[in-house]
């Protein structure tokens, strides 16, 4: 298990490297996507993008695109 809040749990691994995002009220993985450093929070996911000093939040539970957060970087 990588992180867990609230109902929901980030788990990674398998052939791929992959994340699994679980729903435990549901029994069910809500989504799978590419192994990246990620965390929950607050009802959010975070990952990390391919920008520098960029990250990416997720509402979970809602079908609302990801926003694209600048959160700065020493490496311009």
């Amino acid at each position: 298990m990588r992180d867990a809040s609230g109902r929901y749990a980030l788990l990674s691994g398998g052939p791929n490297h992959k994340h699994f995002l679980v729903d435990w009220t549901q029994s069910k993985v809500v989504s799978t996507r590419r192994a990246v450093a990620a965390t929950l929070w607050d009802g959010q996911l975070w990952t990390t993008t391919s920008t520098a000093g960029h990250l990416s939040m997720s509402r979970l539970g809602s079908t609302a695109a990801a926003i694209d957060v600048n959160v700065g970087s020493r490496h311009q």
